[in-house]
């Protein structure tokens, strides 16, 4: 019963521990394992690539070029619309004395409730920025 008893807490204490250490390093775990899965996507066409004539090369690496290219300015585009609207929102609340409500809650007893309960949103985006 007691060698059973430290197999036992031995094997939680070792799974703890492995949680611990995996939760401490949980970004270099997500590095690798995303390491692993790019080179597992790549090498059937870096093996397909020894096979292929120097034109033939270049022509797809200049295709994948362009289409990481695409990719990337997409990324940039939405990213700068969504920090446009990202800063068009804070200033709108920034400067809003009143909460806006849809219609379907005008003057019912839950709008009430709320608008007496939360702070004016110039109140409240003063509380987040500090100013």
């Amino acid at each position: 019963m007691t060698k059973q008893l430290v197999v036992f807490g031995t094997a939680v204490m070792t799974t703890l521990l492995a949680l611990v250490v995996l939760w401490q390093f949980r970004i270099v775990v997500i590095y690798v394992l995303v390491s692993l899965a790019l080179a597992a996507t790549v090498r059937p066409f870096v093996k397909d690539w020894s096979r292929r004539s120097f034109v033939t090369r270049l022509a797809l690496i200049l295709l994948y070029l362009v289409s990481l290219g695409s990719f990337g300015f997409l990324i940039f585009l939405v990213g700068r619309f969504a920090v446009d609207e990202i800063q068009q929102l804070a200033q709108t609340l920034s400067v809003q004395g009143t909460w806006r409500l849809p219609s379907w809650l005008e003057g019912s007893s839950f709008q009430q409730a709320l608008v007496a309960w939360l702070p004016t949103p110039d109140m409240l985006f003063e509380a987040v920025t500090g100013e």
